[in-house]
């Protein structure tokens, strides 16, 4: 019996009244483990086998659905996600993942969720790119344009950051798939950074808080923090502070936004799209600003006080600074720069976040979220 019919006959089997489904979640999970290993019959470094399990996983995904088990079928799917772009990360070589997130983007379309569904097709559609499709995209395409009607010319400029990401990866010898650029999350954050007149065409509506972290991806970001040279360590902190802002629904950083008068810049200006009022426009506003410093030393009051002095300037309420050493001062006794804060969301409620190179690491181990 092959281990699809295994499969199928595992899941004729479960009885909705009786049967609980997280017993037949983890069997299912304990079958995809070890068919996935190396030389076994999906293990997803072959080409044909990874399209093999990933019908397999779209199979499980549907019965979830039909049970109405929706969460399920999606955390099965993004797991799976994740798996292998840790097994692309350690073997240094493609892996197909296009075909687990076309599924992915299949749950949501089925309960509803317009922007989930949306980042999950373009996520399919970068993936697909990498791998060279040779129609130019599979589902994730045909979603894109007959779904959501994303209009021909950003499609066109999505693929293309797509084609370039891809020449980077195969730019050595033979090609390093463990760089940022070989996985298909480095081709949105660049879209949305490089074009952000098409930006907002991924700020449909979700009932999702947050997206969920690839560990892989924001692994090799947060790395990539330490091994910049001097002058680009700011842009690397920039970078990965775009892909966690994009988590969050409705929300596009735009990057390097200069004052009318030229008169100062501001590394990120994060804008909240979302079409309806939401907890994150109540707390965050509909437009904020970020100061990204990857320096060897804690910021001091006067960075601190510039960048809230600038938040003013701006018109936002809220503020955050990625510092990777911290800040001065004392943050339980609020001196320094810590006054400085407190003193500032007293005197005009003006609401300032630091966010260090522990908190990423905190994130990175997976013990908090971004949006917490």
């Amino acid at each position: 019996m092959s281990l699809h019919d295994t499969l199928k006959q595992m899941l004729a089997m479960f009885d909705h009244y009786n049967d609980d489904p997280s017993e037949l979640l983890e069997n299912c999970k304990k079958l995809f483990q070890d068919a996935q290993q190396p030389g076994e019959e999906w293990d997803p470094r072959v080409l044909a086998k990874a399209q093999d399990v990933s019908n397999a996983y779209a199979l499980v995904s549907s019965f979830f659905l039909e049970q109405r088990y929706a969460a399920t079928a999606a955390s099965l799917l993004i797991e799976a996600w994740n798996e292998f772009a840790q097994i692309q990360a350690d073997e240094k070589y493609r892996i197909y993942r296009a075909g687990i997130a076309s599924c992915i983007a299949q749950v949501y379309l089925v309960i509803g969720d317009d922007g989930a569904a949306m980042r999950w097709a373009l996520l399919t559609q970068a993936d697909d790119m990498l791998g060279e499709h040779g129609k130019g995209g599979g589902l994730g395409k045909h979603f894109l344009l007959h779904k959501f009607g994303m209009p021909e010319t950003p499609f066109q400029e999505f693929n293309q950051i797509a084609r370039n990401n891809l020449a980077a990866t195969q730019g050595g010898d033979g090609g390093d798939w463990s760089q940022q650029t070989a996985f298909a999350e480095d081709t949105i954050v660049q879209f949305v950074r490089d074009r952000p007149e098409y930006a907002p065409l991924l700020a449909l509506p979700s009932s999702i808080y947050e997206f969920p972290v690839t560990p892989v991806y924001f692994s090799i970001l947060n790395q990539a923090l330490n091994n910049a040279d001097p002058n680009s360590r700011g842009r690397a902190l920039e970078y990965l502070a775009s892909y966690l802002f994009m988590l969050i629904p409705g929300f596009l950083p735009r990057p390097n936004v200069k004052d009318r008068f030229l008169s100062y810049e501001t590394d990120l200006v994060v804008r909240n799209l979302n079409s309806s009022a939401s907890l994150t426009s109540e707390l965050f506003g509909r437009h904020f600003i970020v100061e990204c410093k990857n320096r060897s030393e804690r910021v001091t009051v006067q960075d601190v006080g510039y960048f809230l002095y600038r938040m003013r300037l701006s018109h936002a309420k809220f503020g955050v600074m990625f510092a990777t050493m911290g800040i001065t001062g004392n943050r339980d006794d609020e001196t320094a720069s810590y006054g400085l804060i407190r003193k500032a969301f007293h005197e005009d409620k003006s609401t300032c976040v630091i966010i260090s190179k522990d908190d990423l690491q905190k994130l990175e181990a997976g013990s908090t979220s971004f949006l917490s």
